[in-house]
C-alpha cells in the first residue's frame, strides 16, 4: 500500500515556459476555454532589463520562421513581420517598453520554453483568461492578434498661462457612468470614452465595446423620459449591461464597486464648476468579467496593463481636442492580489512604473493598499542551517476549505540572490489530507515541479519552483490545487482540509525571510458564491485578545504574519498606495494591510529610477477614511442609478480619495511625483486630535509608518458626507477581504 502511495506522486517534471501556465494548460485547461482548449492565450510578457519589445518580437519571428506552424501561428509570424500591423491600427509606433500584452499561439509558447536563446530574455510572463467570443472581432477568434492598437503616449509638457484638465482615469468594475455624478447636464457626460473590455465587439479598440462622448450623449439623449434619463434603458440600450450574456451584470445591481469608487475619485453635481467647466474628464475602463470573478487575480495584468495604455492614449487624444501638448492624467484601480514577491518586480508593477516614468507630463496612478492584515493569508519563516544528512525541517500548514470551485494557489518566495543557484539550497515537500508525503521538490537553478496524480490521470495539485531571473532575481514555489467541489469540467476533486508543507535548508547559512502567501479566493462584491478561502494554521497565531476579546493586530512568534501582507501588485517605487482610516479612533483601520515589503535588488535599475532616497518603500504612502468608526463601517458615495447613496469599505474606497486629491493639486501644478505630493498633503496622526482628550500613544496603527505612511490625507471639501455620514443609510455594505 504505500509503494502504491508512493506511486502518487510524480517528480522531475519540466515546466511549459510559467507555473501559471503550465497548471492551465495541463491540469485546469477550463480557465483557457470552457468549450475547446484555446489554440492561443493572452499573455502579459516581461523581458529583463535591457530587453525591448522590438527586439524580443525580432528574435521571436526569426526562431517561428525556422519551425513547422499551425496556421494560427503563421497568421501571427505575418504579423510579427509587419510591427505596424501587430500594433493594431498602428496609433502607438514605438516597441521601447519591456512589459507588454500580446496574444501567442501554443507554438510560441512551446518555443520560449524549449529555446534557451529566446528564455534568457524574459523575466515572467502572465497569462490571462481569454475573453468571450461576442467581445472579439470576427477575424480574431482562434487568431493570433495584438490586443491593443498602441497608445501614442505624451510628448511634451502642457502649455503654461492655462488652466490645467486633468484627465481622471477609473480601471474597475460595475461603473454606471450615466449616473448624475459623471455628467454636466441632463443629457451630456463628462465621460469621454468608456472601453467595456467584454462587451460586443465595436469601436477603436482591438476586444470589447468602446463609447465615446458622442455615443454616450446621443444614448442619453435617446433614452430621456420626461426630462430624466431612464438608465436602466441607456445601458441595456449601449450594451453596458447585456441580459443576452449569463454572465454577472454588475451595472445592473443597486450597489457596483466601480461606481462607489469613481464617485469618490472624480464624481461631483453637475452645477459643480469642476463638472461644469470640464476640467475632469473621465476615461474609464470596466474589467472583464471573467477576470474579476476569478479572484486570485489569474489574468489580472493583462486587462490592467491594456487599461492604463488606453487611458494614456485617449488622454493624449483629449490633449489634443483641448489644444494642450497632455495633460496630466490621474488613474485609480481599486484592487490587487495577494500572492507576489512584493520587491517592486511584479510584472505590472514594473510595466505601470515604466509608463508613469516615461511620460514627461504628470501622470499618476493610484493603488489601495489591501484588505488582507487579519485573514491569515501571509506568512514568514527562517530556516536554520542544515545539521547534516537530516537537518532541520519547519512546517507550514494551510486549511483548505470544502464546497470551493475554484482553483487554490500559493506562493512562497525564497530570498533575493545575485545569480540563480548552481546546486540545491532548499527543499519541499507537500502532505494532503490523509495523503502521502511528497518527493522533495529542491530549489536550484532548474525550473522543476511534482504533481499528485492518486488515479494516475487527474492531477489534483502540482508543485512548482521556478529560479525569476532579473530584475527579481529570487525563487518562487508555486503550490496549484484543484477545486474542492463540483464544477462544471470537474473530473476529481482535491481533498480538503490541513495541507502540510514541510521546508528544509540544505546549506550550512541560514535562510531568512522565506515568506509565504494564498492568493485570495472569496467572492467580490456582488458576486454569486463561487470560492472559499484558503488560510494558514498555527497553533501560536493569537486572533482574539484573552481579555477584551477584540482580535489582536500585533504579531507574536507565529509563522503566519500581519505585518507585510500588502497587495502584491502595490509596492511599485512610483505608484501611490493607500491605506484605511478609522475617523473616530484616529488610527489605521485594523483590516487595512501594510509592510514592510521585501527588499528591492533589481526593481530599482529596471525601470531607471533617479530619486533613489526618496521612492523607497515600506508600506502605503498615506491613509484616507476608510469606515467612520469600528461600528459604523464605511463612507457613502453613489449607488449605480443617479440619487442613490450607498456605504462600502475598504482600502479600495481610500484610494479614489487620494486620487481626488491628488488631481486637485495637479489642477493647480503641483510639482514633484505623486508620491511626494501625496506626502506634503498628509498629516501625521498623532496630531490631528491633539487636544481633544483621545489617546495619543504608541500604538503602531498610528505611528508605524509600514502601516500609516506620511498619515492622513483628508478628505476634500466637495466631499463633506464623508466625513459626517447619515447615520440612516440604509444601504451599508462590506467590502469582502481582499
Amino acid at each position: 500500500m504505500a509503494a502504491k502511495e508512493a506511486l502518487q506522486w510524480k517528480d522531475d517534471l519540466p515546466v511549459l515556459v510559467d507555473a501559471y501556465i503550465d497548471w492551465v494548460r495541463v491540469a485546469a485547461k477550463w480557465l483557457l476555454d470552457p468549450k475547446d482548449e484555446a489554440i492561443s492565450v493572452p499573455v502579459l510578457v516581461s523581458l529583463q532589463p535591457g530587453h525591448r519589445e522590438g527586439d524580443f518580437l525580432n528574435l521571436l519571428y526569426a526562431k517561428l520562421s525556422e519551425t513547422e506552424l499551425s496556421k494560427t501561428a503563421r497568421d501571427f509570424l505575418s504579423e510579427l513581420r509587419d510591427p505596424g500591423k501587430l500594433k493594431g491600427n498602428g496609433v502607438r509606433s514605438d516597441l521601447e517598453y519591456s512589459q507588454f500584452t500580446l496574444v501567442m499561439p501554443h507554438e510560441a509558447l512551446k518555443l520560449l520554453e524549449d529555446d534557451s536563446s529566446i528564455a534568457q530574455h524574459i523575466h515572467r510572463i502572465a497569462i490571462a483568461h481569454k475573453l468571450p467570443r461576442h467581445a472579439t472581432h470576427k477575424v480574431q477568434r482562434g487568431e493570433a492578434k495584438r490586443p491593443l492598437p498602441e497608445t501614442q503616449h505624451s510628448i511634451g509638457k502642457p502649455e503654461q498661462g492655462k488652466e490645467i484638465p486633468v484627465v481622471m482615469g477609473i480601471i474597475d468594475e460595475g461603473i454606471a457612468f450615466a449616473n448624475q455624478r459623471f455628467r454636466r447636464g441632463p443629457d451630456e457626460s463628462r465621460v469621454e470614452y468608456a472601453w467595456i473590455q467584454d462587451g460586443r465587439f465595436k469601436g477603436e479598440v482591438p476586444y470589447g465595446l468602446e463609447l465615446t462622448k458622442a455615443d454616450i450623449d446621443k444614448s442619453l439623449r435617446e433614452c430621456m423620459s420626461a426630462g430624466q434619463v431612464d438608465e436602466d434603458l441607456f445601458y441595456s440600450a449601449t450594451g453596458v449591461v447585456d441580459f443576452g450574456q449569463s454572465a454577472h451584470k454588475a451595472a445592473a445591481r443597486r450597489i457596483g464597486h466601480g461606481t462607489h469608487v469613481m464617485d469618490l475619485a472624480c464624481g461631483y453635481d453637475e452645477a459643480s464648476p469642476l463638472a461644469r467647466d470640464g476640467k475632469r474628464p473621465i476615461v474609464c475602463v470596466k474589467l472583464p468579467t471573467v477576470t474579476v470573478a476569478d479572484t486570485s487575480g489569474l489574468g489580472l495584468e493583462y486587462y490592467v496593463l491594456d487599461g492604463v495604455d488606453y487611458i494614456l492614449r485617449r488622454a493624449q487624444d483629449i490633449a489634443r481636442q483641448r489644444q494642450f501638448d497632455a495633460l496630466p492624467v490621474v488613474i485609480n484601480f481599486s484592487s490587487g492580489i495577494l500572492a507576489g514577491p512584493r520587491d517592486g518586480t511584479h510584472p505590472i508593477e514594473l510595466a505601470i512604473d515604466a509608463r508613469i516614468n516615461g511620460r514627461e507630463s504628470p501622470t499618476d496612478v493610484v493603488l489601495p493598499s489591501g484588505n488582507s492584515r487579519l485573514s491569515c493569508l501571509h506568512a514568514k519563516i527562517s530556516l536554520p542551517p542544515s545539521d547534516g544528512k537530516n537537518g532541520h525541517e519547519k512546517k507550514l500548514q494551510f486549511r483548505v476549505l470544502p464546497d470551493d470551485r475554484t482553483c487554490s494557489y500559493l506562493e512562497i518566495w525564497l530570498p533575493a540572490l545575485p545569480e540563480p543557484p548552481r546546486a540545491g539550497w532548499m527543499a519541499l515537500t507537500l502532505e494532503p489530507p490523509g495523503g502521502q508525503r511528497s518527493l522533495p521538490l529542491v530549489a536550484g537553478a532548474r525550473k522543476r515541479a511534482i504533481e499528485w496524480a492518486p488515479n494516475d490521470d487527474v492531477v489534483l495539485c502540482k508543485v512548482y519552483y521556478e529560479f525569476i531571473g532579473p530584475p527579481t532575481n529570487r525563487g518562487r514555489y508555486m503550490i496549484a490545487l484543484l477545486p474542492t467541489a463540483l464544477h462544471d469540467s470537474a473530473r476529481q476533486l482535491a481533498p480538503f482540509g490541513t495541507w502540510t508543507i514541510g521546508l528544509k535548508n540544505l546549506t550550512d547559512k541560514e535562510i531568512g525571510d522565506v515568506e509565504a502567501s494564498i492568493q485570495w479566493d472569496d467572492r467580490p462584491l456582488g458576486y454569486p458564491q463561487n470560492g472559499r478561502q484558503s488560510y494558514f494554521i498555527d497553533d501560536r497565531y493569537q486572533r482574539f485578545d484573552e481579555i477584551s476579546g477584540r482580535e489582536v493586530e500585533v504579531d507574536n512568534d507565529s509563522t503566519i504574519k500581519r505585518d507585510g501582507s500588502i497587495n502584491a501588485i502595490a509596492t511599485g517605487f512610483r505608484t501611490i498606495v493607500a491605506g484605511g482610516y478609522l475617523y473616530n479612533e484616529n488610527r489605521a483601520v485594523k483590516y487595512s494591510s501594510g509592510g514592510p515589503t521585501s527588499p528591492a535588488r533589481g526593481a530599482a535599475e529596471a525601470i531607471d529610477r533617479e530619486e533613489s532616497d526618496t521612492l523607497e518603500r515600506t508600506g502605503p504612502d498615506a491613509l484616507a477614511l476608510s469606515d467612520q468608526s469600528s461600528v459604523y463601517q464605511g463612507i457613502l458615495a453613489a449607488g449605480t442609478r443617479s440619487g442613490s447613496v450607498v456605504r462600502m469599505n475598504g482600502t479600495s474606497v481610500a484610494a479614489p480619495q487620494i486620487a481626488r486629491q491628488l488631481a486637485n493639486a495637479r489642477e493647480r501644478k503641483g510639482v514633484g511625483s505623486g508620491r511626494e505630493i501625496v506626502q506634503r498633503l498628509a498629516r501625521p496622526l498623532v496630531t490631528i486630535h491633539e487636544g481633544s482628550g483621545k489617546n495619543q500613544d504608541d500604538d503602531p496603527a498610528r505611528t508605524s509608518q509600514v502601516r500609516v505612511g506620511s498619515g492622513l490625507v483628508m478628505p476634500a471639501n466637495e466631499r463633506p458626507n464623508l466625513q459626517a455620514a447619515s447615520k440612516s443609510d440604509p444601504g451599508q455594505v462590506r467590502r469582502p477581504t481582499k
